[in-house]
């Protein structure tokens, strides 16, 4: 076991004794068990160094977040619209000057509009 290169470790409290029946039970195993037990040991470690991960492991849950986000965003609720500019003055649309690219106001449109604000603060 690597318990011989742990010396200097401290083992956790209240350890102790499992760690002395292990050793014990260590030194009861036949020299043939041990034997076993360790070509078992040394065959398992180099298989799982000898097969590397195939690339394409890492496909499918890459793929499937993909999936996730792309149906988050479709889903997501749109931004809230801008509000509409408010709307001129009177008294912006008396001087003539044409708003967001209406053309300018004629004479009977001033006289017009006037004679509406006046019907509305009656």
């Amino acid at each position: 076991m690597s318990r011989q290169t742990e010396q200097h470790e401290s083992p956790p409290p209240g350890t102790e004794p499992v760690l002395r029946a292990l050793d014990h039970w260590q030194d009861e195993i036949d020299p043939v068990q041990r034997a076993r037990l360790a070509a078992a040991r040394r065959r398992a470690l180099a298989a799982a160094e000898a097969k590397p991960r195939p690339a394409w492991v890492w496909l499918a849950p890459a793929l499937a977040t993909g999936v996730l986000l792309a149906f988050g965003i479709g889903f997501w609720p749109p931004a809230p619209m801008p509000s509409a500019p408010p709307a001129p003055a009177i008294e912006e649309l008396a001087v003539g000057q044409p708003t967001m690219g209406e053309e300018p106001l004629q004479d009977e449109d001033l006289e017009y509009l006037l004679w509406l604000a006046a019907d509305d603060a009656a």
